[in-house]
């Protein structure tokens, strides 16, 4: 994890935390999170990237629907089956 959280570190510092790779970047670290059990962190982080990623790419955008269906099943996993299923009902 250590690459990604340097890579997210100078984003931040070099001003460029608003910006789709940095979302991007935010949303693979939720993805290894999520792949070892951490579901609370990765939710979180997810969620981050969706919504920078939506403001910034587009609702449609095919980067902002993949991370969408990473934390809706994210939300499956953690048992918030309503919320899961109303994020994917929101987006078809």
């Amino acid at each position: 994890l250590l690459p990604l959280h340097v890579r997210l570190d100078e984003h931040l510092r070099a001003g460029r935390a608003d910006t789709a790779g940095h979302y991007t970047a935010v949303a693979n670290l939720g993805q290894m999170l999520r792949s070892i059990g951490r579901l609370d962190e990765a939710d979180a982080l997810l969620r981050q990237a969706f919504d920078g990623l939506t403001r910034l790419e587009g609702p449609r955008h095919p980067g902002t629907l993949s991370v969408l269906g990473t934390l809706a099943d994210t939300q499956r996993h953690l048992g918030k089956l309503d919320e899961a299923e109303r994020m994917m009902r929101d987006y078809q």
